[in-house]
């Protein structure tokens, strides 16, 4: 009794942790454009720890609320659903919740593992069709990108849900349709080229040369001194940063990172 107790009160605790955090980033000012505001609540989050699978919890999928821990996905998740909230004017938690869901998940319904956006590109493709962003590569000149995206059912073993039948069904439909999208990316010896069109709160996928695999880190564009930097939830930091070196020299100095894929919210 005592156990269950102090594990009720710990999750108390982090639960009006997570309220007041969200509370006090839905006071942020709107900016001049949707991307100014995600900008600016990016920053907010600067030092919060990077921790990555904190959306695999035990039990049924359920929408999980954690600002204080963010991997790359997550970060850019909340940083979207806080930067809509406020520019709805509806400064509410529920609408806050709501948008979350909206992002994370097929049309916003939770439905199991299956139902997440596990993909870069499914998400951003989602964001395209609530006509909150454009995707900007083939207007800056990018190439198509045309690898086949199939990972997680190629790598079954990885995930533990995809045991389950029925999500693995779910997420090989989800892969077939991406495969099916025209999708273009900016390879990186191609980015200098398009460096001073990036702005602030631009939101970033780094392309991948792993197999299967359409991106392998993801964060937001934040221009600093007449060079894009990127703004991110760092594994090797191990919390969110801004990158010590502009985007041009993170990208060229991993192999694995092929290039980028951007949207704008608008």
């Amino acid at each position: 009794m005592i156990k269950v107790s102090m594990w009720l009160g710990l999750w108390l605790a982090f639960v009006m942790g997570d309220l007041e955090l969200i509370q006090q980033k839905l006071l942020i000012p709107k900016g001049q454009t949707p991307g100014e505001t995600a900008g600016t609540v990016a920053l907010s989050f600067l030092n919060t720890p990077y921790v990555a699978r904190t959306l695999e919890q035990p039990g049924d999928e359920q929408l999980v609320i954690n600002l204080r821990e963010l991997d790359c996905t997550t970060f850019v998740e909340n940083v979207l659903a806080l930067t809509q909230t406020i520019e709805s004017d509806t400064l509410t938690v529920d609408h806050f919740k709501h948008q979350l869901a909206r992002y994370r998940y097929d049309q916003g319904k939770v439905q199991g593992y299956g139902s997440r956006q596990h993909y870069f590109s499914s998400f951003l493709q989602q964001l395209v069709g609530y006509g909150e962003a454009r995707l900007m590569a083939e207007a800056w000149g990018g190439v198509p990108y045309n690898k086949p995206i199939d990972f997680m059912t190629k790598h079954r073993n990885l995930y533990a849900q995809l045991a389950d039948s029925q999500n693995f069904e779910r997420v090989q439909s989800l892969e077939q349709a991406l495969n099916q999208i025209q999708k273009y990316y900016i390879p990186k010896d191609k980015f200098s080229a398009i460096e001073s069109k990036l702005r602030t709160g631009d939101i970033i996928g780094i392309t991948s040369a792993k197999a299967g695999l359409d991106v392998s880190h993801e964060g937001f564009a934040y221009q600093k001194g007449g060079k894009v930097y990127l703004l991110h939830a760092s594994t090797d930091q191990k919390k969110v940063v801004i990158s010590a070196e502009p985007l041009a020299a993170y990208l060229n100095r991993h192999r694995d990172q092929t290039g980028i894929i951007v949207a704008r919210l608008q």
